[in-house]
């Protein structure tokens, strides 16, 4: 199966094009137009509005926001702290370039118009998940931007920028859309210390966010022009300039100037020194940030009765559960891993992380692994019927098994089981057909020592860590 091009974000690198050699065409040569069709997927985004940040009195609001805008939280190579992007979705085009070879007539197509072919309303790149154009010849296809900066410069959101070339063999091809290289990120540490209104990019002023867990405040910009002044004055009155292309590279001694092809983020921090006084650091350069979404963790095929509602570029997702109304349980929101009989535990990875969101009482997250082997306690060898997995046995290496006959629970290493074969475990008639079932919404006992089913039902359920995949190299087990 293909693969779909990477999401429209990979931060600040630059866009390999690779050209395709045109065949030699006789002059007498008749062409005739092919549709060619085009794969997009879209990036992990959240939606958002001006209410959502306007407004806020201790950092500036983010009020000057053009057009429609969605928010991606990147890795930042600054003490691993995670950034809000944002990224210019509409407004764009398709330029095809179809004469590159003399043969063919260029067009124009926006993206709006190519929604619309498809029955949609919207201008959205990331709603545009293929297309179908006619060409003739070898051409060049282009995702042409929005232009939305100042006459400075400055924006408060970036664009996304792709092409690619196909020759008269390519009737399907992927466009890959990368952040235009031009916009370098600027940040400014927000505390009490900086003058929001006053700090200022190019004489322009920046806009308020958080990191994502908004545990921190910073103003932000994007910047396309490579002598670009930002102004950082403290509540106090003081001010300090830095133009951004006077930095030294502390390796070569050299001046290291704004290269308009390599996107920089430049992220000022301001503390306070021992004395009180205000200590403004400038940016570490850093290797270009790279912003490339990582697979989900859980996949859709893999969930039952329950649904993943969002997902982040670290690849953890957002789930929210079905109400279970079944006696025996079996509609219980789930999430299964196929399996290949006859291998150990070992041969499988095991990992797991998740957090139930909201308040009150919760059903715990767990991963029941079916499994088939003896264990010793208290004496007496036992047939083993599955253990379960929890957030704190990444910590502890403790996991709770349960057995055949049903009787008592006890806690054991997880490592006392690695030996042990995995087995092919049935659900709903067979439906759920597998193992490593991770179960969202368990049925627990209350306080009065009565089975309570559905706590997790209407909570976000956020999953870190579900691999439970065959390891490389992996050999079965005799039987």
């Amino acid at each position: 199966m293909k693969k779909n091009i990477l999401s429209t974000l990979i931060a600040a690198t630059s866009l390999s094009l690779i050209g395709c050699n045109a065949d030699d065409v006789s002059n007498n040569a008749e062409l005739t137009s092919r549709a060619v069709t085009a794969n997009l997927s879209t990036p992990t985004s959240v939606d958002i509005s001006s209410d959502e940040y306007c407004g806020d009195a201790n950092i500036h609001e983010i009020c000057h926001l053009q057009g429609k805008v969605v928010k991606i939280y990147s890795k930042g190579s600054f003490n691993d702290e995670l950034f809000a992007h944002f990224l210019r979705v509409d407004g764009y085009s398709i330029f095809v370039e179809d004469k590159i070879d003399g043969i063919g007539e260029n067009k124009t197509y926006t993206v709006a118009e190519l929604i619309a072919s498809n029955g949609g309303t919207e201008d959205d790149i990331t709603k545009l998940k293929s297309f179908t154009i006619d060409v003739i010849g070898d051409a060049k296809i282009t995702l042409v931007a929005p232009q939305q900066y100042s006459q400075k410069g400055i924006a408060y959101s970036y664009t996304a920028i792709g092409e690619e070339y196909i020759d008269r063999s390519i009737n399907d091809f992927e466009l890959e859309a990368v952040n235009d290289p031009r916009y370098s990120f600027v940040t400014v540490t927000a505390t009490e210390d900086v003058d929001a209104r006053n700090t200022l990019l190019a004489d322009e002023t920046m806009f308020g966010t958080f990191n994502k867990d908004k545990t921190k405040a910073y103003h932000s910009a994007y910047v396309i022009q490579e002598d670009s002044v930002l102004t950082i004055t403290t509540t106090t009155g003081e001010s300090m300039y830095q133009n951004l292309s006077d930095y030294v590279d502390p390796e070569t001694g050299l001046a290291d100037g704004y290269d308009p092809k390599i996107a920089k983020h430049w992220n000022f921090i301001v503390s306070k020194s021992e004395n009180g006084g205000i200590i403004i650091t400038p940016p570490d350069f850093a290797d270009p940030i790279e912003i490339s979404p990582k697979e989900p963790v859980l996949s859709s095929e893999s969930l039952h009765f329950a649904n993943i509602v969002s997902t982040d570029f670290n690849g953890s997702v957002i789930i929210n559960v079905d109400k279970s109304e079944r006696d025996d349980r079996e509609d219980e929101a789930k999430a299964v891993t196929n399996v290949a009989p006859g291998y150990a535990l070992g041969s499988y990875n095991q990992e797991f992380s998740g957090i139930i969101h909201g308040e009150g009482e919760t059903s715990h997250l767990f991963v029941n692994i079916y499994l088939d082997g003896l264990y010793l306690i208290n004496g007496s060898l036992r047939e083993v019927k599955a253990i379960s997995l929890t957030n704190e046995t990444k910590d502890t290496g403790i996991v709770t098994v349960s057995y055949e006959d049903y009787s008592e629970t006890n806690s054991a290493p997880l490592s006392d089981f690695q030996e042990h074969k995995v087995i092919l475990w049935n659900e709903l008639g067979g439906l759920t057909l597998g193992n490593f079932y991770l179960r969202l919404n368990a049925e627990v006992t209350n306080a009065e020592g009565e089975l309570e089913p559905n706590r997790n039902v209407g909570r976000n359920i956020e999953i870190n860590e579900y691999n439970f995949d065959l390891k490389d190299g992996a050999e079965p087990i005799l039987p």
